[in-house]
């Protein structure tokens, strides 16, 4: 994971051309110059940490999932980009069958 993280970081510095954090109600693009690598990569390590160790209490992590993607299915929807809205509802509806495949004795595992 460590290196995915670091290919992760590499490609939105150097090819992407970002190196600001968009804190936008707050202060707007903050740049960051040459700690925005760093910084994300710590932040990707932390995601996917977090979601394992949710992962292993027995489905919260594809219940919370769904609930996140749905908000973000709603943002996409009202931004007009309906390719990611259609995206996102294919990944909702790909985790609520898994719940339901999920409930006791699982038959399926994340």
């Amino acid at each position: 994971m460590v290196v995915i993280a670091g290919l992760i970081s590499r490609w939105f510095y150097s090819k992407l051309g970002i190196d600001y954090i968009n804190l936008r109600p707050l202060a707007g693009k903050v740049s960051i110059g040459i700690f925005y690598p760093i910084i994300t990569f710590f932040v990707t390590i932390s995601i996917v940490n977090a979601i394992n160790i949710t992962d292993g209490l027995d489905g919260l992590a594809g219940g919370l999932m769904t609930m996140i993607l749905f908000v973000l299915a709603v943002l996409t929807f009202f931004n007009g980009t309906f390719i990611a809205t259609t995206v996102l509802g294919i990944i909702i509806a790909t985790l609520v069958a898994f719940m339901f495949y999920n409930i006791h004795p699982a038959k399926i595992f994340m």
